[in-house]
């Protein structure tokens, strides 16, 4: 039998175990702190990253108003990506220097 002096140290160990598995599990486990930490960071990423698009979206529908209304913009379009010109109009194409 154990006296009670033992039976002390045994029950401190036994708690001291049983306090430091319940916060390794609170700072480890599946809902854990650290886990918190990471999906808060997750979350920042994606808001920066729904904010931008939320940005390419409002370009996009400038772009879009501005091609069913603007006719100077449609041709300046028409003009960069295809390569026209107006019959009156006179290109020049300058070689690169090297």
């Amino acid at each position: 039998m154990l006296s009670g002096s033992r039976w002390l140290k045994f029950w401190a160990v036994v708690h001291g175990t049983l306090v430091a598995a319940l916060v390794g599990s609170a700072l480890f486990g599946g809902q854990g702190v650290v886990r918190r930490e990471k999906l808060d960071e997750d979350l920042g990423e994606i808001r920066e990253l729904n904010d931008e698009l939320a940005r390419q979206n409002q370009a996009l529908k400038r772009e879009i108003d501005a091609l069913k209304s603007d006719d100077d913009y449609v041709e300046q379009v028409i003009k960069d990506e295809l390569g026209w010109v107006r019959a009156d109009e006179l290109v020049l194409i300058f070689p690169e220097k090297h």
